[in-house]
């Protein structure tokens, strides 16, 4: 009894120092809990529980409280481990988000597998056969967030895919940034091929104790087959405006009231192993929510982003952040 005690307060001396890596590290499957329940894909919490500037645990948002225990559990597992390798590890906090991260992708595998989604979506067997016919590097990236999409949990929106969030998803691969309805059409074209890749390479599968083919089991069942997948139209469901953000950078008030944990959050993704640009692409969404896919779309925008940011980190960070 002593030794365990001894142990959980060495597990919970380090909570406040890697809270924060932790809450970053498992930003998905934040995400994926609050779609079980129907709302906003993003978690609302704006602190890490359980770091400096929360050091109780009891800031969390309403509705926070699956993603808040997720957190949890895995920093008390994460800071456990750090805790008997301590000794061993030269990078602590990269080492503590690789530890968080791969936690994270077994708990966030076991949700796919429940509604019947594939745990993985890296390249072997069929999904390999669907990559390999995918003629463009998009092409094949449009897959892999096809695969990814349909595991997730939560209501399927009025217009079925994600438009917005892979508008700018296809401006990062291809570099170009394509805005307007004729955005919207090009990007239903492209789902349109892709879907029509998988129905022709997918074959048939055993599945739920029958055989069916491969893309109705793992693309149109998770998906809930709502309606056809190949008929979605985006004039459908409510319209909500451009939505666009204003920013003028790079002015100190670049992401208006967020500066100062825009940087903060990045420079511990930073000290983890990330890029400055991983960092951005990863903080962006937590802090802004929808609007900040919008902030990733947006090229000139993130360069100078990338440029404030890298210019606030310590001179050694800074040039191992290129």
């Amino acid at each position: 009894m002593i030794q365990d005690t001894a142990r959980r307060a060495a597990t919970d001396a380090w909570y406040p120092q890697f809270a924060r890596v932790v809450w970053h590290a498992t930003a998905p499957l934040r995400h994926a809990l609050h779609r079980t329940h129907g709302v906003d894909w993003w978690c609302p919490t704006q602190v890490a529980p359980y770091s400096p500037d929360d050091p109780g645990g009891s800031a969390a948002a309403p509705g926070c409280a699956d993603c808040v225990s997720e957190h949890g559990e895995i920093l008390c597992i994460t800071c456990r481990r750090y805790a008997d390798r301590r000794d061993e590890v030269a990078d602590p906090d990269g080492w503590v988000y690789r530890v968080a991260e791969c936690l994270m992708l077994d708990r966030f595998r076991h949700m796919r597998v429940s509604l019947g989604a594939l745990a993985r979506t890296d390249p072997r067997g069929v999904v390999a056969r669907v990559y390999d016919a995918c003629a463009s590097d998009w092409e094949r990236h449009l897959a892999r967030l096809i695969l990814t999409y349909v595991g997730f949990h939560g209501p399927v929106p009025a217009e079925i895919w994600p438009y917005r969030k892979w508008l700018a998803e296809k401006a990062l691969v291809t570099s170009t940034v394509q805005e307007g309805p004729g955005a919207k059409a090009a990007l239903h074209d492209d789902i349109v091929l892709v879907l029509a890749l998988m129905r022709a390479r997918g074959g048939n599968v055993h599945a739920d104790g029958e055989r069916m083919p491969w893309f109705e089991a793992y693309v149109e069942r998770p998906l809930g087959r709502r309606r056809r997948i190949d008929t979605i139209s985006f004039e459908q469901g409510p319209t909500t405006g451009d939505g666009r953000l204003v920013i003028d950078p790079p002015d100190p008030g670049l992401v208006r009231d967020y500066t100062d944990r825009l940087v903060s959050d990045c420079m511990v993704l930073v000290l983890a192993g990330a890029t400055v640009g991983t960092a951005l692409r990863r903080v962006l969404p937590d802090l802004l929510g929808t609007k900040g896919f919008e902030v990733i779309g947006n090229r000139p925008l993130m360069d100078k982003l990338t440029r404030y940011v890298r210019a606030q980190l310590p001179e050694s960070d800074a040039r191992g952040s290129r």
